[in-house]
C-alpha cells in the first residue's frame, strides 16, 4: 500500500463528491422530486456550496477509507494473502462503517425536512446522498472489489518481472545475490522514491564497475 492507494483513493472519492452534485443538480436546479422536500422555485446553486461540500465529503470519505484499508493492512500482514485480507477487513469494519454512515445520514437529512432555509436544503441532502453512495456502493462493493482484483494480479505481475530482471542481470554476468540485490533496491526506490531511485540504482551499479 503505496502511492496507488493514494490515487486510489483520491478516485473513489471524487465518484462520491460527483454522484453529489449530481444529485443536488438533478433536485434544485432541474426540479426532479423537488415537490417531496418542497423546494419551492428551482434557480442556481451557489457557487461556494460545491466547493464546502467537497471538503467535508473528502474528509469523511477518506476517514472511511483510511479506516477499511488499515483493517485490511493488519489482515494482510498476518496471512500474507491478498483475497483473504480483504474478505477479513471488510467483515470486520462494515458494521462500524454502515453505522457511522447511518448517523451522519440521519443529521444531515434532518436539514432536508421542514428547514426554510434554501442553503441548508442543498448542504443536506447532497451531503446525505453522497454518504449513502460512498458507504454502500464505494466502500462496501468498489474500494474491495479493486483490492481484490487489482493487487492479487499487480503482484503476480511484479514478481515475474522481478524474476525476469533477475535472470536478464545474471545473463549479463552479474552474480545471483548481486542481481537480487540490484532489485531489491529498484523495489525500494520505485514504491517510496519514484524521482530518484534510477539515480541510485546508477551509482550502485557503477561502483560495482557493472558500468
Amino acid at each position: 500500500m503505496c502511492i496507488r492507494d493514494s490515487i486510489k483513493a483520491v478516485v473513489v472519492n471524487m465518484l462520491s463528491v460527483g454522484a453529489a452534485y449530481g444529485v443536488i443538480v438533478a433536485v434544485f436546479q432541474w426540479g426532479w422530486l423537488g415537490g417531496l422536500i418542497g423546494i419551492g422555485a428551482t434557480g442556481p446553486i451557489d457557487p461556494w456550496i460545491p466547493l464546502m461540500m467537497f471538503t467535508i465529503l473528502f474528509g469523511l470519505s477518506m476517514d472511511y477509507e483510511v479506516f477499511l484499508l488499515s483493517r485490511m493492512r493488519e489482515e494482510w500482514r498476518r496471512t500474507k494473502d491478498n483475497s483473504t485480507a480483504v474478505a477479513d477487513g471488510l467483515a470486520k469494519t462494515a458494521r462500524v462503517i454502515t453505522a457511522a454512515a447511518a448517523i451522519m445520514i440521519c443529521v444531515f437529512g434532518s436539514f432536508v425536512i421542514g428547514d426554510p432555509l434554501h442553503v441548508l436544503k442543498v448542504f443536506g441532502l447532497g451531503l446525505a446522498a453522497a454518504i449513502l453512495i460512498d458507504a454502500t456502493l464505494v466502500r462496501m462493493v468498489l474500494v474491495p472489489s479493486i483490492m481484490a482484483v487489482s493487487y492479487t494480479h499487480l503482484d503476480v505481475y511484479k514478481r515475474q518481472v522481478e524474476a525476469g530482471m533477475i535472470i536478464g542481470l545474471t545473463a549479463a554476468g552479474i552474480s545471483e545475490p548481486d542481481a537480487v540485490a540490484a532489485v531489491f533496491v529498484q523495489r525500494l526506490f520505485t514504491a517510496y522514491l519514484p524521482p530518484i531511485w534510477g539515480w541510485f540504482v546508477l551509482v550502485w551499479m557503477r561502483k560495482k564497475e557493472y558500468l
